[in-house]
């Protein structure tokens, strides 16, 4: 195999194992040396051990199309009269409604969420919905489906390995080529997929580093037959076709900023995402039906002041249609409710959905139980 290019500098080795890591994910080491002509041992070390305890986290991409599923963007407004707590609230979606991830926006004081619903079955969700907001737990609330997304891989030329910290060069950012967003190709679902390949899924989601071994321990599943699976579904199929790689070590030097564009042209749309693109640090980019275009960057504190200014340059012109908020709180890749699969189909059924919210609001929390003692 073709080794990587080499970046320059005292950082390459690192550098490359990301994105080698962002290729084929943290599991095969035989493989990354190959990639990187860095030793096996060292690539196991660093890998496994190195590369974590200084902060960097690995997650799975996983194809929802291939399992079935398409990619909706909720916005929410929670009712704090009627006593819900968003925590709960969105236990409950990352358990049995699909939900992928969640964050707090302030100051708008709302709820983004991106959602992977069962295809075909949107309207089933929005009933749910619907009988959330005639509860009056929902105040107002908005579903979009997800035309382009992608997670950013790390711009690690632009990260010093050595002292834990981004160092940005923006001359070099401003004159880099952007990176297109493109709207990819309708994956077909598997065909084969059964409860085996949602499992493996579900469970690399959690922890990308474990073995298919302790998988098949933990569920009491044969080991062999979950072997089979994952060679010959989960990765020949590509249902994990890549990895994003995050350094999250010291989230207080991090401001996660997300900028979201509304109702643009496709030329302002593409000028707004060229930008968004060259910032080293940005995570994820959506693009939604309907001309709604939202980034989402990890901020470093001492690039917070450039950032607003390099956002004001390039989309400031846009006015009213630009958005910046700040999250807070939250969840990001929630596994695929595996357990919701039955019969070769995902079950979503609207009532029973609005029962386990209803239900779950309704029990004191901890936090009550605590106070009445």
């Amino acid at each position: 195999m073709r080794l990587m290019p080499r970046i320059p500098g005292p950082h390459g080795q690192d550098a490359d194992m990301i994105k080698a890591i962002e290729s084929v994910g943290p599991r095969n080491v035989a493989l990354i040396s190959r990639m990187t002509g860095v030793y096996k041992e060292t690539v196991r070390y660093k890998v496994k051990k190195l590369l974590p305890n200084q902060g960097f986290v690995y997650h799975p991409e996983v194809d929802y199309g291939k399992l079935g599923l398409d990619l909706y963007w909720g916005t929410f407004h929670l009712s704090p009269k009627h006593g819900v707590e968003a925590t709960r609230f969105f236990d409950v979606l990352g358990k049995s409604g699909y939900l992928v991830e969640y964050s707090k926006v302030v100051p708008q004081n709302r709820f983004d969420a991106l959602f992977s619903l069962p295809q075909g079955r949107v309207a089933e969700f929005r009933l749910f919905l619907g009988r959330l907001l005639k509860r009056r737990m929902v105040l107002g609330f908005s579903l979009d489906e997800v035309t382009a997304c992608r997670n950013r891989a790390m711009g690690s030329s632009s990260f010093d390995f050595r002292r834990g910290r981004w160092d940005v060069d923006w001359r070099k950012v401003r004159a880099s080529q952007p990176i297109p967003l493109q709207v990819e190709q309708e994956s077909h679902p598997f065909t084969m997929l059964d409860h085996f390949d949602l499992m493996l899924v579900s469970e690399l989601q959690r922890d990308p580093l474990q073995h298919v071994f302790g998988i098949g321990r933990k569920h009491g599943v044969d080991v062999k037959a979950l072997t089979y699976h994952h060679r010959a579904h989960v990765v020949k199929n590509g249902l994990i076709p890549r990895h994003s790689v995050r350094w999250v070590r010291v989230p207080a030097q991090t401001v996660p900023v997300r900028v979201t564009f509304r109702r643009l042209e496709k030329d302002e749309h593409g000028r707004v995402q060229a930008a968004a693109s060259r910032l080293p640090f940005l995570r994820s980019e959506h693009l939604l039906k309907g001309g709604t275009y939202a980034a989402t960057l990890d901020v470093p504190l001492a690039d917070l002041a450039e950032t607003n200014v390099y956002l004001g340059q390039e989309g400031g012109y846009l006015g009213s249609k630009v958005e910046i908020g700040y999250l807070t709180g939250g969840r990001s890749n929630i596994p695929v409710p595996w357990e919701e699969f039955a019969d070769g189909r995902w079950e979503l059924d609207a009532k029973s959905l609005e029962g386990e919210v209803v239900g779950n609001l309704r029990r004191p929390s901890n936090r009550w139980r605590r106070k009445g003692r």
